[in-house]
């Protein structure tokens, strides 16, 4: 799989903004006796496995990774950038105390969803974790780094253009070329969906969706940040104010789903 590096066949279409609520109360989704599963058969993760392969990573990291993808095709996708800090050990271990998928877990577990076979869980860097990242940047081998990271995008728009979820909740904050992150390298390695999935804290708290077209997919991008970001968070009333405001973004999303599951 190569990066098609001058993207002509990408096309991103910004439409009118819409506030989360407004998208939440206008959700129509289909009914659950129509949801399909996203099974690790599925020939899309054919190219899963051949980048995989150029990774050099354990096993257990691509198994991980289709693992946290398994969910229901016709919910929306939530996205991180490095869901955890290791993929290479046993899945549940990713679920760690302090851990992004330990709180999403227990908010979608409130939802009414099963993060594990429900909701689909997708890494915009797929199995490239901290450490590897850090190596590869360390050992200055930039050329290949950013070859990479290209492939890594590519294979996020084969997910969307294979599954068409119907909206992306956007936990991530870093990949913008624009934006200062300790992944400095990321600032050198330019792709639509980079831009176009990446959110801030302030998106977030301002609520507001934006209409995508990615090739001959129609979806909405929902910005929310990195739950780590209230881990960090040192001020206590703060930290409360962040974990609201991600967990009312997920229920306002996630709630029609569940309502019409239950149809």
């Amino acid at each position: 799989m190569q990066p098609n590096e001058s993207f002509e066949e990408v096309e991103l279409l910004w439409g009118a903004q819409r506030s989360v609520e407004v998208l939440a109360h206008d959700a129509r989704p289909i009914s659950s006796n129509h949801w399909t599963q996203i099974l690790p058969t599925d020939p899309v993760f054919l190219m899963t496995e051949i980048f995989w392969e150029s990774l050099h990573v354990d096993e257990q990291c691509l198994k991980n990774n289709l693992r946290l993808m398994a969910g229901y095709q016709q919910l929306p996708v939530t996205l991180l950038l490095n869901p955890c800090g290791s993929h290479s050990g046993e899945f549940h271990d990713m679920f760690g105390k302090t851990s992004a998928l330990r709180w999403l877990k227990r908010v979608f577990d409130k939802i009414g969803l099963d993060i594990e076979h429900e909701v689909s869980i997708w890494d915009i860097l797929p199995m490239m974790c901290d450490g590897w990242l850090e190596t590869m940047a360390r050992s200055g081998c930039q050329v290949e780094l950013e070859k990479t990271i290209l492939q890594g995008y590519e294979l996020i728009g084969q997910y969307l253009e294979r599954f068409k979820p119907p909206a992306i909740v956007v936990l991530q904050c870093t990949t913008h070329s624009c934006r200062e992150t300790k992944y400095s390298f990321l600032q050198t390695v330019c792709h639509p969906l980079a831009k176009a999935l990446c959110s801030s804290l302030e998106k977030a708290l301002e609520g507001k969706c934006e209409t995508i077209r990615y090739r001959n997919h129609e979806f909405y991008v929902v910005p929310g940040f990195h739950p780590s970001a209230i881990n960090y968070e040192q001020d206590v009333l703060e930290r409360d104010v962040l974990a609201k405001a991600l967990e009312r973004i997920l229920v306002s999303i996630y709630q029609p789903y569940v309502e019409a599951s239950s149809e």
